[in-house]
C-alpha cells in the first residue's frame, strides 16, 4: 500500500510538472523535454527508482516472507552500517553522480536489500524456492557485474565491489541453506564455521583489492577501510573460536563416559552416563558439543571447558606435564 502511494505521489508529481513545463506538446517533445530540464530528469528519475524499489520490495516480501519488528530492527541496523559508509565514499568522486545515479543506486539498494532479508530469513525457514530465487539474483548480479567490469569509472568499481560483496553473500546463505534442507546434523557446526570463515576471507580480499584499484585514481577510501578492519577482525575472532571449538572437540572424544546420577544443567534431563569436566561438573555427552558450538566455559561455574586434567609442574630447568591418574588399592 505504502509502495503503490509512493508511486503514485511521484507520477502525479512529474505529470503536473510536465503540464506546467511543456504545456501541450507532442509525446516525442514531452521526453525531450524531460531529458533536457533537470528539474523533470530529476522528477522522472524518482519516478523510476519508486518503481525499481517497489517491485524489488513486493518480490522480496513474496519470496522470503515480510520481516518481524524484531527483524526489521537488524535490518535496519544493516542498513545504516552499510549506506553509511557508502555515502561516504560517494562523496569523494560527487563529479561522477549525475540525475541518473537515482536509478543505479535504487538498483543497488534493491539487491542489496533482497540479500539482507535473506540473511535474516535464511535460517528460519530454508527452502529450495529460495534457493532457486537466490541463484535467479545471483545470475542478474554475475550479468551486472560483467557489465561494469568493460569500465574503468569510480563508480563503476564502486558498483563492481558492491555487487561482489552481495554475490558473496548469496553464495554463503546458500550453501548454509542447503545445509538445513538436506538435514545434515552431524557436523554441521563444523561445515557453517568453514563457509562462513571463507566468506570472511574473501570478503577481506575484495575490499582489499578495491582499496589497492581505487587509490591509483582516487583519494583513499578510509569508509572501506573500515569496513576492511571490521571484517578481519570477525575473521580473525570466527577463525579463534573455531579453533577452540575443533580442539574441544577432539579433548570431548578423548575422554571417557562415567555413569552417575544427577540432572544435566543444560537439557535439564537426568544423567546415567555423562562426560565429566575439569571442573566436576557432569553433563550429557550430545548436549556438551551442542554446547561447545556456542561457549567455551562451564554451563555452571562458566570456567574453561578443559576435559583433560593435566597437571603442570615447573622446575629451574623443566617443565613437565602430565594427566593424573585414581589408583584403587586393592582390598582383602
Amino acid at each position: 500500500m505504502k509502495s503503490a502511494f509512493l508511486i503514485v505521489l511521484n507520477f502525479l508529481v512529474l505529470a503536473i510538472s510536465c503540464l506546467i513545463v511543456c504545456g501541450r506538446s507532442s509525446f516525442f517533445a514531452l521526453f525531450k523535454t524531460i531529458a533536457s530540464n533537470r528539474l523533470l530528469h530529476l522528477l522522472h528519475s524518482s519516478f523510476i527508482a519508486s518503481i525499481i524499489l517497489s517491485l524489488s520490495s513486493y518480490s522480496t516480501n513474496k519470496i522470503l516472507g515480510h520481516l518481524t519488528p524484531s527483524e526489521f530492527t537488524m535490518y535496519n541496523e544493516k542498513v545504516y552500517n552499510v549506506m553509511g559508509d557508502l555515502v561516504m565514499l560517494i562523496s569523494m568522486f560527487s563529479h561522477e553522480v549525475s540525475v541518473k545515479s537515482i536509478i543505479v543506486f535504487s538498483i543497488l539498494y534493491s539487491f542489496k536489500s533482497f540479500t539482507w532479508t535473506l540473511d535474516i530469513k535464511s535460517q528460519k525457514n530454508p527452502s529450495y524456492r529460495i534457493v532457486y530465487a537466490s541463484a535467479a539474483v545471483q545470475t542478474l548480479t554475475s550479468a551486472i557485474i560483467m557489465h561494469y567490469l568493460s569500465s574503468s569509472t569510480a563508480i563503476s568499481m564502486l558498483m563492481i565491489l558492491e555487487y561482489s560483496l552481495i554475490l558473496l553473500s548469496l553464495l554463503k546463505n546458500q550453501l548454509i541453506m542447503l545445509l538445513d534442507i538436506n538435514n545434515i546434523e552431524n557436523n554441521r557446526t563444523l561445515f557453517v564455521s568453514i563457509i562462513k570463515i571463507v566468506f570472511l576471507a574473501l570478503k577481506s580480499l575484495a575490499f582489499l583489492m578495491f582499496i589497492l584499484r581505487f587509490s591509483v585514481r582516487n583519494r583513499f577510501p578510509y569508509g572501506i577501510m573500515k569496513s576492511l578492519i571490521s571484517t578481519l577482525l570477525k575473521l580473525y575472532k570466527k577463525s579463534v573460536l573455531f579453533k577452540k571449538y575443533i580442539k574441544l572437540l577432539i579433548d570431548l572424544e578423548s575422554i571417557s563416559e562415567v555413569d552417575v546420577k544427577g540432572t544435566c544443567a543444560i537439557c535439564t534431563d537426568d544423567i546415567i552416563k555423562g562426560k565429566k569436566l575439569q571442573c566436576s561438573h557432569v553433563f550429557h555427552s550430545s548436549c556438551l558439543k551442542m554446547w561447545c558450538e556456542r561457549e567455551v566455559s562451564c554451563p555452571i561455574c562458566r570456567a574453561d571447558l578443559v576435559f583433560k586434567r593435566e597437571i603442570i609442574h615447573e622446575t629451574e630447568d623443566e617443565i613437565i606435564s602430565g594427566v593424573p591418574i585414581e589408583i584403587e588399592e586393592a582390598t582383602d
